[in-house]
């Protein structure tokens, strides 16, 4: 198992895994609205204060996280202009998926320490995150130290969640 920064010819796979595990997940398809930030690699770009991790297995990718800045989300930053007075310092963690069958061994942790690394290296202080409220999903983000500050009355019974990282 390797872990590595995406390179800009694995963003098309990388697209195509994320919708492959929400359409297991939620059973139905995400439009490409909901995947657009994985069109080219600027998004998740150093030049752009984010990056992108793939986890691979034998060549194959078995998991994936991705850090933009909270800048680059307008409409989040403007929404939650309360929780977060320093939005340059904030991060917003997105596509954090590992495939089923490597689920509940680990890896989504060890992905999840390699993020936060990386955004303390680039100068965040927190960590912004979203994810259903159903009890794998949120209960694992709060071991991992994040904590919720807001939750959501829609569909998916959506949980905002923060924590704050040491900067090294």
């Amino acid at each position: 198992m390797e872990i590595s920064v995406a390179q800009k010819s694995e963003y098309l796979t990388i697209k195509t895994f994320c919708a492959q595990i929400v359409q297991e997940f939620y059973g139905y398809e995400h439009g490409d609205e909901w995947l657009y930030d994985l069109e080219n690699d600027y998004i998740y770009s150093s030049k752009n204060r984010g990056c992108m991790l793939v986890m691979k297995e034998f060549g194959e990718i078995i998991g994936c996280i991705g850090l933009r800045p909270l800048e680059s989300l307008p409409e989040i930053e403007e929404r939650f202009s309360e929780f977060f007075h320093s939005p340059r310092e904030v991060a917003v963690l997105t596509k954090a998926y590992i495939v089923k069958t490597k689920r509940n061994m680990g890896l989504g942790k060890i992905l999840v320490k390699e993020i936060e690394f990386v955004a303390s290296r680039i100068g965040y202080s927190v960590v912004y995150l979203h994810c259903s409220s159903q009890p794998d999903i949120a209960s694992f983000w709060i071991k991992m130290g994040y904590e919720v500050f807001k939750k959501e009355a829609d569909r998916f019974q959506t949980v905002h969640l923060k924590k704050n990282i040491y900067i090294h």
